[in-house]
């Protein structure tokens, strides 16, 4: 089964509709089915691959566009791939200082998280530092 985005104005996945391989022999035949079928001709729709993460294909075939999309990810046009919207901290802030970039499309913090066995951290975005908090 081949998977298709479909990608509102500002470049957010609205949703996610699986079609036959049957039909979606190339990524053109598949859109054009689907904008057919949604009788909408200006939808903007790209091919996404369920088994594509942090830019690697999971069964060892080749990545398409960075991550599988779902709704509420964002497409990039200029680099195009899928990646997931930027993070909110501890706070329900945005991350605004994280970054994203290939290949694994994947958005990184400016301090790099601590690791202890059994700790659990949280990201400060007003302090930018890790913070630590109790899972229990």
């Amino acid at each position: 089964m081949a998977h298709f985005a479909i990608i509102d104005e500002n470049n957010i996945v609205e949703n996610v509709l699986v079609v036959s391989n049957d039909i979606a022999i190339t990524e053109e035949k598949g859109v054009d089915f689907l904008k057919r079928i949604l009788n909408n001709e200006d939808l903007k729709i790209r091919q996404t691959s369920y088994n594509t993460r942090h830019g690697v294909h999971i069964k060892g075939g080749t990545p398409l566009r960075g991550n599988t999309a779902a709704p509420g990810y964002i497409y990039d046009e200029a680099n195009d791939v899928f990646y997931r919207p930027r993070p909110l901290d501890v706070n329900n802030r945005s991350c605004e200082s994280w970054t994203i970039s290939g290949p694994t499309w994947e958005w990184q913090a400016p301090i790099e998280m601590p690791t202890a066995e059994g700790k659990w951290y949280e990201w400060d975005e007003a302090a930018q530092e890790w913070i630590e908090f109790d899972a229990s």
